[in-house]
């Protein structure tokens, strides 16, 4: 955050924040925060630094409506399914998961690789992250008990963090369930 006349504003969203003493509080729905702090808290405890994770929280919730990310984008009335993999309740139309970031379907432009930062134009990143959900169904089988958070490496034996880039593991039930109903 940038600080400025006793304000910091958000280098991610550009939201305004007032820190001086006496100054009126940022006026934001209680919806809006809570919807922020969940989305920080989950990105934190997905094994992302802080500062990442506030910044990807800000696109998510402060994101302008156009944004098929945006949990925003939920309220004009959509319907809301949960992602396969987190269980993030997503509009139907959304591209990509706020929750976890797997794309549903192939990308339509460069990304950055939630593992290393490269731009990614393909289903896998070079250093081996997943990054779409048709390449994370290729990999899941039944020894499969929980897939990373970051980089959607999937793995038979559960332990704390993943192996690979150290992110929180996500139970592979979900993901298991709907590879089963996608090959029926």
């Amino acid at each position: 955050m940038d600080a400025g006349g006793g304000r910091g504003v958000c280098r991610s969203c550009g939201l305004e924040l007032h820190a001086a003493e006496g100054e009126a509080p940022v006026k934001a729905d209680s919806g809006a925060v809570e919807r922020l702090t969940a989305a920080i808290l989950r990105r934190v405890a997905s094994g992302l630094p802080i500062e990442k994770a506030v910044a990807e929280g800000c696109r998510e919730v402060l994101a302008p409506t156009g944004d098929d990310t945006s949990a925003a984008g939920a309220s004009s009335g959509g319907e809301l399914q949960p992602c396969p993999l987190c269980g993030f309740e997503c509009p139907e139309e959304a591209s990509r998961c706020a929750g976890c970031g797997i794309w549903f379907h192939h990308l339509r432009s460069p990304q950055a690789c939630p593992r290393c930062d490269r731009q990614v134009s393909g289903d896998k990143c070079e250093c081996g992250a997943i990054l779409t959900l048709p390449a994370l169904l290729r990999y899941i089988e039944p020894a499969v008990r929980c897939v990373c958070s970051r980089c959607k490496s999937p793995y038979a034996v559960v332990q704390q963090k993943c192996p690979d880039c150290g992110a929180g593991l996500l139970s592979a039930d979900r993901i298991k369930a709907f590879a089963a109903s996608e090959s029926a």
